[in-house]
């Protein structure tokens, strides 16, 4: 079952167009907002919904599939990386604080890498936007 939030589409600068969704630390909708930071609005690219009129609503949603590579990607990825180093660095006779030292730089060396290559994984965990026939979700 996806994540799903309604949205309203709204007319960016250059005729793109994005799904606003405004944030707010007590939305009933779903309890992981809050953890988002409560406040804004957050803008996702809806350039697919060219055919509809701003303000118009449309359904912002994150496939489960989606959502594990992208928890993969942002914690996965760098517990590896800082696990597989402090392996290597004590199997070589590092003490614990070059050990610990070792990991901690292996975590900022995979973030650094993940932000490289961003545009090969984003897609993946890109939620899509899709517009609504009726207004549900309290649009109005």
């Amino acid at each position: 079952m996806p994540l799903e939030q309604f949205a309203v589409l709204t007319r960016l600068p250059g005729g793109r167009f994005a799904a606003r969704l405004d944030r707010q630390a007590a939305c009933t909708g779903c309890g992981l907002r809050a953890a988002c930071g409560g406040t804004g609005a957050l803008l996702l690219d809806a350039d697919n919904c060219l055919d509809l009129a701003e303000g118009s609503p449309v359904r912002a949603s994150l496939s489960v599939r989606a959502a594990m590579i992208a928890l993969l990607v942002a914690f996965g990825v760098p517990l590896l990386a800082a696990g597989g180093a402090v392996a290597l660095a004590l199997t070589l006779g590092a003490g614990d604080a070059l050990a610990a030292a070792c990991g901690f730089g292996a975590v900022v060396v995979s973030y650094l890498l993940l932000h490289a290559t961003r545009a090969a994984w984003e897609p993946l965990v890109r939620p899509s936007v899709d517009p609504v026939s009726d207004r549900i979700g309290g649009l109005q």
